[in-house]
């Protein structure tokens, strides 16, 4: 009954993680949560009233999205430093949908936020049913680094007028960062001078403040802690709100106020829902999960690693889900994780998910409190507060690091991805994202490791090898000597290879969709190898004389394992083989496979005979498609005269080989347990180089 009990237990637990939270609560982690909770109750309040500009939303549905989704995300959420609510790259993403579907319906936008809101947790969730939690791995890297970049560039730019005092009619429909700022500086000259100093006064003091936290907190040993969670935004909007109200800065210097807000809760309701609505915000209701979903789970990670707990992606998934679709029946927006407030969350001492609880509590609290006091906020410092958190979006750090190592390729992807989301509408900017992201997973997924593999004599003694060890009731050799290792020729270059036998290593799964660059792969090593062996027996000008110290082949523009075609063409191989009298021969019969293109070899004009041994030691897995390609290929080098040898074989290999008919076609004695079993029988058909050269290697 006791373990039936247990298993009850546990199984609430998984649901509700919050019930294992308050199962082992006491007065010292209630103090930890609640002194973390008011601290950033002080910096979410300012925050979600600027950031409902953004949103283009009232500042009531702004406010009571920083109660209910945190709420509910304390109650499913497993993150104990995740700070949920309104947050800025979601909010410019959920402005941008809802006031091109306003323009075209003619909804409130605040409506139209809720049901985006609705559908956002709706797909969210149903990404946690299929278990997708790993897709914040899509955008990770310095694609979401240059995205993010030209979102938070508009941000800046949308906030100037406000910031400047600048009359500015916002444009119709969905305009570049670029058009933004152009039509702004268009309008420079009739900024309001005290509107000016009072937004870059308060620019600079966040900014100052922040710089100061970050230089003397780590150093300061006694105030450290406290400086850390300082609330500047608070202390901002408590400063502005005293000078507004003492000296009147609405009436006396024609300074913006934020003006009487509705501090009334909104009665639960269903959001507009229909097919139209849905039909419309789809697409942007999926950036905003892929990217607001990328940002939250890379501050769960982080925090996770430092706290020694591991939260479960699907987990967050349904949790961030839950509070979306609960939230917006209560008029709120999309909602997800702030790095900068869980931050705070964390350096103010949370410990677990009920600081969330209390902040959403606190926040209520404020709402029925502080309305009339939060009408003498000035408009200026909350386009300050907006200014400095889309800044604060920039990683620099990563910007910087980049370019230091000068990795050319993630700094193409960064630019290319900042430049699209500056000079067109932000959406270009998530799709190019997207596309980018998917041509580098196709072009991982589709690349097959493959490897020269050369021969080195092993010092001392020799090694026994007992083919009974290896428990396999299919292998009945007897017990063999082990005089050689072989080793990737590329990184050693010291090891020998032969004329007519090349000797390759599959290092990656044989699948489907890497199968069709396994036939490209074997072509440009088999090219790659003899004219490595050309070059070391003819050739005048990188060779010294035949034994010497100096019998290295100059062959730095090639690149000697299967990455070699993203770097030197097959047209360059054949230039450089025809350059040195390599003759092509086709190893492809069109007519007897017409799937297969028709590909070529190249074959030493002296020799007639050659082997290729394939190592499937570190070949993890393979499928029927890979098998039926290789078929093809082995069928086709015999045609021409090459022996075809296996080795290495894992049992699930010999049993797909054996049923595709490759074991068949090259015969069960080109079979063999041992790489070196297999190099040493090839080598007694085949005749080896006369000279044994040691290859160098880029």
């Amino acid at each position: 009954m006791k373990e039936k009990h247990n298993d009850v237990y546990d199984t609430v637990k998984y649901f509700f993680p919050i019930v294992g939270e308050i199962a082992n609560y006491n007065l010292k982690l209630f103090g930890s949560d609640l002194l973390a909770a008011v601290t950033v109750t002080m910096v979410i309040i300012p925050q979600a009233i600027a950031y409902s500009s953004l949103a283009g939303v009232n500042p009531i549905n702004a406010l009571l999205s920083a109660v209910y989704p945190i709420f509910i995300y304390a109650i499913f959420g497993s993150s104990k430093q995740l700070s949920v609510g309104p947050e800025a790259l979601s909010s410019v993403l959920v402005g941008i949908a809802v006031s091109e579907v306003s323009r075209d319906t003619g909804l409130d936008q605040t409506y139209l936020a809720s049901t985006l809101a609705l559908i956002v947790g709706l797909f969210t969730m149903i990404l946690a049913f299929l278990r997708a939690g790993f897709i914040d791995n899509i955008l990770s890297g310095y694609l979401l680094t240059g995205f993010v970049t030209g979102v938070a560039i508009l941000i800046i730019t949308e906030q100037l007028p406000g910031l400047l005092g600048i009359s500015y009619t916002p444009p119709v429909g969905e305009v570049s960062t670029l058009n933004k700022l152009i039509l702004t500086g268009n309008k420079f000259y009739t900024a309001n001078i005290p509107t000016v100093i009072v937004g870059l006064t308060n620019v600079v003091f966040l900014i100052a403040i922040q710089r100061i936290k970050k230089h003397f907190s780590p150093r300061w040993k006694f105030g450290g802690k406290y400086l850390r969670v300082l609330p500047e935004v608070f202390i901002l909007v408590v400063i502005m709100i005293s000078i507004s109200a003492g000296i009147d800065l609405k009436n006396n210097f024609k300074i913006k106020i934020l003006g009487v807000i509705d501090n009334f809760l909104i009665p639960p309701s269903a959001p507009p829902f229909n097919g139209d609505l849905i039909q419309r915000l789809l697409e942007p209701a999926i950036i905003i999960v892929i990217v607001g979903y990328i940002e939250s789970q890379t501050v769960t990670r982080n925090f996770g690693l430092k706290n020694n707990y591991f939260p479960s992606g699907d987990r967050e998934l349904f949790a961030l889900g839950a509070s979306n679709l609960v939230g917006s029946f209560f008029g709120t927006y999309v909602t997800f994780g702030s790095l900068p407030r869980s931050r705070i969350l964390a350096n103010a001492g949370s410990k677990t998910t009920i600081a969330g609880i209390l902040i959403s509590i606190l926040v209520l609290c404020s709402i029925l409190g502080l309305g009339p006091v939060l009408a003498f906020l000035p408009k200026p410092t909350l386009a300050a507060i907006v200014f400095v958190a889309a800044y604060n979006l920039i990683e620099w750090g990563e910007i910087f690091f980049v370019f230091k190592l000068q990795g050319w390729v993630e700094i193409f992807f960064m630019v290319s991805t900042f430049v699209i989301t500056f000079v067109a509408p932000i959406s270009y900017g998530i799709i190019l994202c997207i596309i980018f992201a998917s041509l580098i997973i196709v072009r991982h997924s589709t690349h097959l490791d493959m490897i020269i593999l050369g021969r080195v004599p092993l010092s001392g003694r020799n090694f026994k090898f007992d083919a009974s060890s290896l428990n396999d009731s299919t292998i009945t050799e007897t017990p063999s000597i082990i005089s050689y290792r072989y080793v990737n020729i590329k990184e050693h270059p010291e090891a020998i290879i032969y004329d007519n036998l090349l000797i390759v290593g599959i290092d990656s799964p044989l699948l489907f969709y890497n199968a069709g660059s396994f036939r490209r792969s074997l072509e440009t090593l088999l090219l790659t190898e003899k004219i490595l062996i050309y070059k070391q027996n003819n050739s005048t000008n990188c060779l010294g004389s035949v034994g010497s110290e100096s019998d290295v082949p100059d062959h730095s523009v090639l690149n000697v394992d299967s990455k070699s075609t993203d770097c030197v063409t097959v047209s360059e191989l054949i230039k450089e083989a025809a350059e040195h009298g390599v003759k092509p021969t086709t190893v492809h019969d069109e007519a007897e496979d017409p799937t297969l293109n028709s590909t070529k070899t190249f074959e030493n004009s002296i020799s007639k005979k050659y082997a290729i041994v394939i190592s499937f030691k570190y070949c993890t897995d393979i499928d029927s498609a890979a098998a039926h390609i290789l078929r093809s290929i082995v069928r086709s080098f015999l045609k021409h005269n090459t022996r075809i040898c296996l080795t290495n074989l894992h049992r699930y290999h010999r049993k797909i080989f054996e049923n595709a008919g490759i074991i068949q076609l090259i015969g069960s004695n080109n079979v063999f347990n041992l790489l070196d079993d297999a190099v040493s029988d090839a080598l007694g058909e085949v005749v080896p180089s006369s000279d044994e050269e040691k290859i160098e290697t880029n």
